[in-house]
């Protein structure tokens, strides 16, 4: 007999991180702060988001789901987080008897429609990794269809350089690229609350901990902001669990390019690519080996400057 009641992370964290290690630590070993970071969001936890199954004094099956609160403009996905089974409790239903139970969470929160991986402030994939077939092989059991691909890509610093066109294009339009400062810091903030509001909360949390040089503000002639990205510094114990998970995977010496957005006046200018290269160069000048890029359909784009796919996801969304 196998019990699903709701996960309380005080008491339960070390039986959920188990069960990780039993379905996925050989893949994707992940950090308990990673872990917790995740599945236990104050901006979207609450009663029954996570589950857990129990054979037993034993967990044997786990999913966590997010929805943003009532109210949150964002435009922030609901989902399923992530779902373990034990190896030895699968093909018996209680795979499916999890997700039933998420999506029916998700719906009593309001959710009209959910995504897979991605799902209020954190993520552990932006979709079901292409590295674990089974995985999608269980998604589409549960009428899950693929609506994308999405890529999490990876820069060797040592070898890769920026290409000079790149820095210059953005001059031709008058538009100059820097680290910002605490003076650009309100216009920063409207900035994504306008553009981006998705993102708004990243550039909140820089607000929290600083310094305001670690953003790079794209501006035109008159002064208007009108492009931003900024350093993330896996060296900070802050940053690192939120940079990616997967740390354990990646080269100790790690960076990466936070949210990076254009106001849509202004694409097509090569302001993108250029305050990507900007952050990237200030990895490089801190002597970090490696820049990471989470989350991004830009493979392509950001390969001009060095970034190859690290790993591949396939993206779905359905209606509840």
């Amino acid at each position: 007999m196998v019990e699903i009641r709701p996960y309380n992370a005080d008491s339960e964290e070390g039986e959920a991180l188990r069960l990780w290690e039993a379905a996925l630590g050989e893949v994707w070993p992940i950090a308990r702060a990673a872990f917790r970071l995740r599945t236990n969001d104050p901006r979207c936890a609450a009663p029954g988001n996570s589950l857990g199954a129990w054979s037993r004094d034993r967990m044997v099956g786990f999913v966590s789901a997010q929805c943003p609160a009532a109210g949150d403009a964002s435009g922030r996905p609901a989902g399923i987080l992530v779902l373990l089974v034990d190896p030895e409790h699968r093909r018996k239903g209680l795979g499916r008897r999890l997700h039933d139970a998420a999506l029916a969470w998700l719906w009593e929160r309001g959710a009209r429609c959910a995504s897979l991986g991605v799902a209020g402030y954190t993520y552990f994939w932006p979709g079901v990794s292409t590295s674990l077939p089974g995985a999608w092989e269980f998604a589409r059991a549960l009428g899950w269809e693929e609506t994308g691909r999405t890529f999490d890509l990876v820069a060797d610093l040592d070898e890769s350089r920026t290409p000079d066109w790149v820095c210059q294009r953005p001059l031709e339009h008058g538009v100059i690229v820097a680290p910002a400062s605490a003076a650009d810091a309100v216009a920063i903030l409207a900035f994504e609350a306008r553009h981006f509001p998705y993102w708004l909360a990243y550039y909140e949390e820089r607000a929290r901990h600083g310094p305001w040089s670690d953003v790079f503000v794209a501006k035109a002639p008159d002064g208007e902001l009108v492009g931003t990205s900024y350093v993330v510094d896996a060296r900070r114990e802050w940053e690192r669990d939120d940079l990616t998970p997967w740390c354990g995977r990646l080269d100790p010496s790690l960076g990466g390019v936070g949210p990076l957005g254009v106001a849509e006046d202004w694409q097509g200018r090569g302001i993108g690519l250029a305050l990507a290269a900007a952050v990237t160069d200030e990895l490089r000048h801190r002597g970090l080996r490696q820049s990471f890029v989470g989350y991004t359909w830009l493979s392509e784009w950001y390969g001009r400057l060095g970034y190859l796919m690290w790993e591949e996801y396939r993206q779905s969304t359905r209606e509840l």
